[in-house]
């Protein structure tokens, strides 16, 4: 692995900055057709969705047979995006989208200020640590130089010759295609694309907060560009470089703080024991020296295993709460990370959604006239392609859209059951479309998700979440209380708190239900495995190897001590569901009650503002999504590979992270 600093690596930088720029400039059409209810106008969005659709034209086009996997099939493929672009400027588009870009050159600028700044800042980063040496970097690359070497799609796998990546290798792909069209190495291509990532990730994030802050001005009578992309900056700071509050306990730890030496000269504390983060509940050197420098291992690492879950026996067992500075900062490029931009991108499609409700997915309008409109196919597309990059963002995104077009419907029409039929359709019609853009994907995926379990004993303390989320709750919680307070109906406050309560218990009743019965298989298995009758014989040995399995994750004990230490460990450690029932509640008030929006004249009249809502509700559905995101692992989780919550935890919180970051 080589690093970036002599002057063919800057070239290298250079040229993969030149060709992205090449390619956000030919989707810029597209991107100002997608997003034309928004005040950016997706302008600062564009790199994602050309890139997306150019590496979706190539790989569709190369599994059909048509293009090879060479130059010439990504330079047809550029070509064809080129041609869209163009065609996507009918109907009097090119006129508005130069006259937009004249009139918003301050918005451009620091758009392009902000990527160029991060791609920078990040490539330098990774120079001063090239190797691809630990964690999941040495596969990473593996898939890349397979799909570089390959012909056709789905690539050869590096490990089982003969056979195709069963894996979701479409980050991968676009990273070998700019590989391959800039002429870079792949060892060096390796760091550059964790830079690109960065910057891809920080442009689309400033574009967002900006989208959201210029609406917010709008509404509010404040028309100030300039306060617009100042604020958009925000958005890269609270996603990309803001972390966990176990980077400033590492500081305390080393400092010697609240330790105490006893008559032996051994150490303790009661505080350290009680939080009971691994690592920091022992002792540091009796130097304190406030810099950490305890020995095993890499001082950041601790900031991605904050949570541990705790078996019966009183083992801990590893879980996973990445977040998107520990992401880049070990740099493995696995499929979470490099599914951010396309994540914002569906993000942003969300927010356009709310303050464009009729363009979407119209209640009025047949299933099939959906298909007839582009933006839906575009929607499709952007939304599928998760599904691709990394397959657990696909159904979480679909539910975010479908959710923020149900609530539009809601402030229209107030609750009804078709809400509920119209949030379950749409999800229904958008996964299909999804699925079958990307079916080619499919037929040769082999996935290792083995449905849903619930979450027994295994419940995060309320402790290792506030050391998680707490730079995000704080502003969070103090917004949604300055809401709650502001916009205070009592009606809406006793609905949110039914529905929140109704809402744990069931999750609470249905995990444990759920884990009793599977718990009784070991005992109906052998039963039924017993019977004269082949069949139900079949089906009594599978339901005796299910029920064995998962009582093997809960250490086989007994299901009465199982069962009663889900309960017992949930009343007597509340903190994360109280937590994140207290915010709940407090968005939903404010949510259920908030009226269409208005606009501010500029004598500080109120008016209707034509039925777009306000962007405040957009902000509170992130707030709310994001703690839902939370608040499901605690009572279930995929079962993968791994057994337990591990991937769950992880994959869930990430977004809830984004989603609660930009709120």
């Amino acid at each position: 692995m080589t690093g970036i600093g002599t002057m063919a690596d800057i070239l290298s930088a250079l040229s993969w900055y030149l060709v992205i720029t090449l390619i956000g400039i030919s989707a810029l059409p597209v991107a100002f057709r997608l997003f034309k209810g928004l005040p950016g106008r997706g302008i600062t969005l564009a790199r994602p969705p050309g890139l997306l659709l150019w590496a979706f034209t190539f790989w569709l086009l190369n599994s059909l047979g048509v293009l090879q996997n060479d130059v010439g099939g990504e330079l047809a493929a550029l070509v064809l995006l080129i041609g869209f672009s163009v065609w996507s400027l009918r109907g009097g588009n090119f006129h508005a989208l130069l006259t937009w870009l004249k009139a918003s050159k301050k918005t451009v600028l620091a758009g392009e200020v902000v990527f160029l700044v991060m791609f920078i800042l990040w490539v330098w980063v990774r120079g001063m640590n090239p190797e691809a040496a630990y964690t999941e970097k040495p596969m990473e690359l593996a898939f890349i130089n397979s799909i570089l070497r390959s012909s056709l799609f789905p690539p050869q796998d590096p490990w089982l010759s003969g056979y195709g990546i069963s894996y979701y290798y479409f980050g991968y792909m676009m990273i070998a295609m700019l590989t391959r069209i800039t002429g870079v190495a792949s060892s060096v291509a390796f760091n550059l694309s964790s830079g690109l990532w960065f910057a891809l990730t920080a442009g689309a994030l400033y574009g967002i907060v900006y989208d959201i802050c210029a609406l917010w001005g709008k509404q509010n009578g404040v028309k100030n560009e300039r306060f617009s992309c100042k604020a958009g900056v925000l958005g890269p700071l609270f996603v990309l470089i803001i972390s966990t509050v176990e980077g400033v306990l590492e500081f305390l730890h080393a400092g010697g703080v609240v330790w105490k030496g006893s008559a032996d000269g051994t150490l303790t504390s009661k505080f350290w024991s009680c939080l009971g983060i691994l690592a920091l509940n022992q002792h540091p050197s009796v130097t304190f020296d406030w810099i950490p420098s305890r020995t095993g291992g890499w001082m950041w690492w601790r900031g991605s295993r904050v949570i541990q879950d705790v078996s019966l026996s009183g083992a801990n067992i590893e879980v996973i709460d990445e977040f998107p500075f520990f992401s880049y900062l070990l740099s493995d490029l696995h499929p979470h990370l490099l599914g951010m931009p396309f994540v914002l991108l569906a993000l942003a499609l969300s927010l356009h959604l709310f303050t464009s409700p009729n363009i979407y997915l119209n209640k009025t309008r047949r299933i099939m006239d959906w298909f007839k409109d582009e933006t839906f196919w575009l929607s499709a597309l952007v939304l599928g392609s998760l599904g691709f990059i990394n397959t657990w963002d696909f159904p979480i995104y679909v539910g975010l859209f479908c959710l923020v077009q149900a609530y539009r419907r809601y402030q229209d029409e107030g609750w009804n059951v078709g809400l509920l039929w119209d949030f379950l359709k749409n999800g229904l019609v958008l996964g299909i479309a999804g699925f079958f853009l990307y079916m080619p994907f499919y037929l040769g995926f082999d996935s290792q998700a083995g449905g849903i379990l619930p979450s027994l004993e295994f419940m995060t303390r309320g402790v290792h979440f506030w050391v998680m989320f707490a730079a995000l709750l704080v502003p969070v919680l103090a917004y949604s209380i300055h809401v709650f307070i502001q916009d205070f109906d009592r009606n809406s406050f006793y609905k949110a708190l039914k529905i929140v309560l109704m809402s744990l218990l069931t999750l609470f009743l249905v995990s444990i239900l759920y884990g009793w019965l599977l718990l009784s298989l070991q005992q109906l298995g052998p039963s039924l495995a017993g019977s004269s009758n082949a069949a139900i014989s079949a089906i009594g040995a599978k339901l005796s190897l299910a029920g064995s399995a998962f009582a093997g994750v809960h250490e086989n004990g007994p299901a009465s001590e199982i069962l009663r230490q889900a309960i017992l460990r949930r009343v007597t450690m509340p903190g994360t569901w109280l937590t994140l029932g207290l915010l709940m509640i407090l968005v939903l008030t404010v949510l259920i009650r908030r009226p269409q929006s208005v606009l501010h004249t500029e004598d500080n009249h109120e008016k209707p503002a034509d039925g777009a809502a306000r962007i405040e509700g957009f902000v509170l559905i992130l707030v709310l999504f994001g703690a839902l995101l939370t608040l499901f692992p605690e009572y279930f989780y995929l079962r993968d590979q791994f057994g337990w919550r591990m991937n769950t935890i992880f994959k869930f919180w990430y977004q809830a992270w984004v989603q609660m970051a930009i709120a």
